[in-house]
C-alpha cells in the first residue's frame, strides 16, 4: 500500500476535506534544523510495497551541541504512567538526577504504533502501523482480491507485520546508526507479532540481538523462548531466569564489552499486564489506594457520550482495580533495577561521562480516572503525557523541562549526538538543544495523538471497551480532540491540568478553529510538513 494510500485509510474515520494549517506569523531563525538524508539500511529489502519508497537526498549529519556524548542507553518500560512511576521511590529519585520532560507525549497510546513512532520518527498516519496485531485474511478472500486487483488491502495495519511490509526495517533508527558505525543492541519486547513468522530473523541494524518469541511467556517474565542473536534459546521457569532480570544482565554485558561509540536499547514489559513481580519486590510496600486525583472517579462536565454515563467505581470493582495498581507499581520495581545496575556498570566502566541515559515509556495508562477501567487509547494525560527522564554529561540534572515533545523526537536526538544521517521521512525534531541549553526558542506549538486501529481478540491489550477512534492535538494551554463520532473536547490545561471540563462550546470560536485547523494539519502533514505543521520554526 502507498504512503498515501496509508495516509487515506488513517484519515478515513473523519470525512477530512481541504485542511488548512494554522502557522505562527513569526518564526525564530534560531531553531535547530533535523538533517535530511536516507537511512543505509544492511539487509535485504522487503518484498512487500514500502511506504518509504520516495527517493531522498543525502546531507551530513547534524553536529552535536552535546559532543562529549558518544553513547546512549535507552530503558523504554511498558504501559508505565506518571502516577506508578511516582510510587517507585527509586524511580522518582531519578528526577534529581536528570532533565524532565513534563509535557513528553506518545503518539499513540497503544504499544506497536508507539513503538513504531520511536523507531521511525513517524506519526502513525505516516508509519501506517495503526494496532498491535496484522488482521487475519481467509486464504479464499485473499486470492480473491489479488484477482481483483485489491493486493493493497493484504497490506497489514498492524503489528511487526505492518512495520516490515511498510518497509521500515531497512530505514529506521538502527540502521541510521548502524551505517554511522555505531555499535548497537537491543533487548526485550520488540514490536507486537514479532517471531510469529520467523522466530530467526534479526531486523537489518542491530548488532546484537535478544528478544523473546513466545508473547504470554514474555509478558509473564518465565518460560520464555528468546531469539539470541538468530539463535532460539529457551529459559526454564526459574527465579534467576526472570526475564527483566535477564535483560539486566545482558545490558550489563553489553555496556562492558563496548569500545567505541554504542547504541542499547532495553525494553523491558513491566509493568504491562499481567504485572510480573521480582520475588525479591513481592512484598514491597505500596501506597494503599489509587491516587485521588481531580479526575479519578468522576466524569467532568459535558463529556462525549461514549464515557458520559459511566458509573461510580464502588465496592468489589474498587477493590480490584486497587489491587491491580499494587501489582502496576510492584511490577515497575524491576525497572528500578534495571536503571541502578545500568548505572552502576557505566560508572564502573567509566563510561557514565560520555554516555545518556534515557528512561522512558511507550504509553501511560488510566485506572479509574475518568471513571474508567484499567486501559488506555484514550487521549487524556494519564495515557498520553508520559515519564522521559534524560541525564548525562552536559545536561543540568535536577531540572524540568515543559516543552512539548515527542516519541518522534527520540531518533533525531540519538542521530544528532551519535553523528548519524536521518531520512527525509522524519517527523519529529532533535531535543538536544532543550537538554543542554533549555531554550525553547523555535520549538513546536502543538503535537499530535491520534488513535486509528481496532483491538481483537489475541491483542494483549484487547479490551470489550475502548474509545472511539481520535486526533488529539496537545499544546502548553490546550488539549483538543475530534472523535470519528463527531464530538469534540476541549480542555483549557492551564485551569484544568485534570482534563475534566470540556470547554469546547464556550471558548471563543476563533480559539477552536485555530486548534482544529493545526490538528487536521498535523493530521495529514508528511516528513518535513509536519515540522510546519506542529507550528515551530521549519
Amino acid at each position: 500500500m502507498s504512503r498515501a494510500g496509508i495516509a487515506a485509510v488513517a484519515l478515513g474515520v473523519f470525512a477530512a476535506s481541504t485542511l488548512t494549517i494554522a502557522v505562527a506569523a513569526t518564526r525564530s531563525a534560531a531553531a535547530s534544523s533535523v538533517a535530511a538524508s536516507p537511512a543505509a539500511g544492511d539487509g535485504a529489502a522487503s518484498a512487500a510495497p514500502s511506504t518509504t519508497s520516495a527517493p531522498v537526498t543525502t546531507t551530513p549529519a547534524v553536529a552535536s551541541r552535546a559532543p562529549q556524548i558518544t553513547n546512549v542507553v535507552f530503558v523504554l518500560a511498558d504501559d508505565l504512567d506518571w502516577q506508578a512511576f511516582d510510587q517507585v521511590p527509586r524511580l522518582r529519585a531519578l528526577k534529581k538526577q536528570a532533565v524532565t520532560m513534563n509535557d513528553f507525549v506518545v503518539t499513540e497510546s497503544l504499544c506497536c504504533p508507539s513503538r513504531s513512532s520511536i523507531l521511525t520518527s513517524q506519526y502513525v498516519h505516516s508509519h501506517g502501523v495503526l494496532s498491535n496485531v496484522a488482521p487475519s485474511i481467509d486464504p479464499t478472500v485473499a486470492d480473491s482480491l489479488r484477482a481483483n486487483g485489491q493486493a493493497d488491502a493484504l497490506v497489514a495495519s498492524g503489528g511487526w507485520q505492518a512495520f516490515a511490509q511498510n518497509g521500515h526495517e531497512q530505514n529506521c533508527l538502527p540502521t541510521w546508526l548502524h551505517a554511522a558505525g555505531v555499535r548497537t543492541g537491543f533487548l526485550g519486547k520488540y514490536l507486537n507479532g514479532y517471531g510469529s513468522t520467523d522466530p530467526l530473523a534479526v531486523p537489518p541494524g542491530w548488532d546484537e540481538w535478544f528478544v523473546p518469541v513466545t508473547t504470554q511467556q514474555m509478558y509473564r517474565g518465565y518460560g520464555y523462548t528468546a531469539n539470541d542473536n538468530g539463535s532460539l534459546r529457551s529459559y526454564p521457569a526459574k527465579t534467576r531466569d526472570f526475564l527483566p532480570d535477564v535483560l539486566t544482565r545482558k545490558a550489563v554485558q553489553f555496556i562492558r564489552t563496548s569500545t567505541g561509540p554504542f547504541y542499547l536499547q532495553v525494553n523491558p514489559t513491566q509493568p504491562h499486564a499481567p504485572y510480573p513481580i521480582a520475588k525479591r519486590h513481592e512484598n514491597d510496600p505500596v501506597r494503599s489506594t489509587i491516587p485521588r486525583t481531580a479526575n479519578f472517579n468522576r466524569v467532568g462536565t459535558d463529556a462525549p457520550p461514549w464515557r458520559s454515563a459511566k458509573k461510580k467505581i464502588t465496592g468489589e470493582r474498587l477493590a480490584k482495580y486497587t489491587r491491580i495498581w499494587r501489582e502496576r507499581v510492584r511490577s515497575a520495581q524491576s525497572v528500578a533495577d534495571t536503571v541502578e545496575a545500568i548505572r552502576a556498570e557505566l560508572r564502573r566502566s567509566g563510561k557514565e561521562s560520555s554516555t545518556l541515559l534515557v528512561v522512558g515509556s511507550d504509553n501511560g495508562f488510566h485506572i479509574g480516572n475518568h471513571r474508567l477501567s484499567p486501559g488506555k487509547r484514550t487521549p487524556y494525560r494519564e495515557d498520553t503525557v508520559v515519564p522521559y527522564l534524560f541525564s548525562g554529561p552536559g545536561l543540568h540534572a535536577g531540572t524540568t523541562n515543559d516543552a512539548v515533545a515527542s516519541t518522534i523526537d527520540l531518533g533525531p536526538t540519538f542521530a544528532e549526538l551519535l553523528g548519524a544521517a536521518t531520512p527525509s521521512t522524519v517527523e519529529g525534531r532533535s531535543l538536544v538543544g532543550l537538554l543542554t541549553t533549555g531554550d525553547q526558542t523555535g520549538w513546536r506549538s502543538g503535537i499530535l495523538t491520534e488513535s486509528l486501529g481496532d483491538t481483537v481478540l489475541g491483542d494483549p491489550d484487547y479490551t470489550a471497551f475502548r474509545p472511539p477512534k481520535f486526533h488529539a492535538l496537545r499544546t502548553k494551554q490546550w488539549l483538543y480532540v475530534e472523535y470519528e463520532t463527531g464530538a469534540r473536547e476541549l480542555f483549557d490545561l492551564a485551569r484544568d491540568r485534570a482534563e475534566t471540563h470540556n470547554v469546547v462550546d464556550s471558548t471563543p470560536a476563533g480559539t477552536v478553529d485555530a486548534l482544529a485547523a493545526q490538528l487536521h494539519g498535523l493530521s495529514a502533514c508528511s516528513g518535513a510538513q509536519c515540522r510546519v505543521a506542529d507550528g515551530g520554526a521549519a
